[in-house]
């Protein structure tokens, strides 16, 4: 069944990119001097914000109607790159681990990215572009808006607001 195929296929391919953004966070947990300056919390801060937006897509797609069935396993939350296999949990649970992921990235990337001082610095440096075009990342603003439509998502209208307000405001 040509449904069913794809549908496997949209599930694996984004465990493995799990994977993938588990395996940057397994080995940033403690920098050890690799990531200095704003690398580290630009890295962690986006490969956090990463893992939590792609278990966000397969809640929506694969989890049941949050506001119908929120205690109802669904999917699994997979925070570290080692092969063991993990509990389905329900949306709800998901949902925690994924606001949870969402702040601990606002909060490496508020200290670390320079779209929030600087703009989006959209040119190019003779120096470097390591800190240019931040407007195409999953920067700072992004993730803020993120978790305003997780809480969205999860029937938190009064911290979606608060949230959407706040980027507002400070974007």
């Amino acid at each position: 069944d040509v449904f069913k195929s794809r549908l496997n296929t949209v599930w694996s391919s984004l465990y493995r990119m799990i994977a993938n953004t588990n395996a940057i966070l397994d080995r940033t947990v403690d920098h050890n001097g690799v990531l200095v300056g704003n690398y580290y919390g630009l890295v962690r801060g986006e490969a956090l914000a990463i893992r939590a937006m792609l278990h966000f897509d397969l809640l929506r797609m694969y989890g049941p109607i949050y506001g119908v069935n929120k205690d109802l396993p669904c999917i699994p939350y997979v925070a570290s790159s080692d092969r063991s296999v993990q509990p389905l949990l329900s949306s709800e649970k998901i949902i925690e681990h994924i606001i949870s992921d969402l702040d601990e990235s606002e909060s490496l990337l508020r200290d670390s990215d320079p779209v929030r001082t600087e703009g989006p610095r959209n040119f190019s440096s003779v120096e470097s572009n390591d800190f240019h075009y931040r407007q195409y990342r999953l920067n700072y603003f992004a993730v803020k808006a993120l978790i305003a439509r997780a809480y969205l998502w999860s029937g938190n209208n009064t911290k979606a607001l608060e949230t959407a307000k706040a980027v507002i405001e400070e974007g």
